[in-house]
């Protein structure tokens, strides 16, 4: 379950931003969109042609630059915070 505070024997911590997961979850939306999509159109008989192997070919490729480009959002505010704590002690 995902919570904007924590309280533990060290002390406490909240944030407000939730952009980021807003982020995260709405590009899910859109690669579950499209994988279901994908699944319909090729599951259609019909002949395959190079245009249309080319172009499931890009938007496979896009559904996996999504997903990356998620996980680097979200992690870049971890990265920066444990080089902060490395620079301060």
């Amino acid at each position: 379950m995902l919570k904007n505070a924590q309280d533990n024997d060290y002390g406490a911590i909240s944030y407000a931003d939730l952009t980021a997961f807003k982020y995260l979850v709405y590009a899910n939306g859109v690669c579950a969109a499209y994988s279901l999509f994908s699944a319909l159109y090729v599951a259609m008989p019909r002949p395959t042609t190079l245009s249309r192997s080319w172009t499931l070919f890009f938007f496979d490729q896009a559904s996996i630059l999504i997903p990356i480009c998620q996980v680097l959002i979200n992690t870049e505010p971890f990265c920066l915070l444990h080089r902060a704590f490395q620079y301060s002690s």
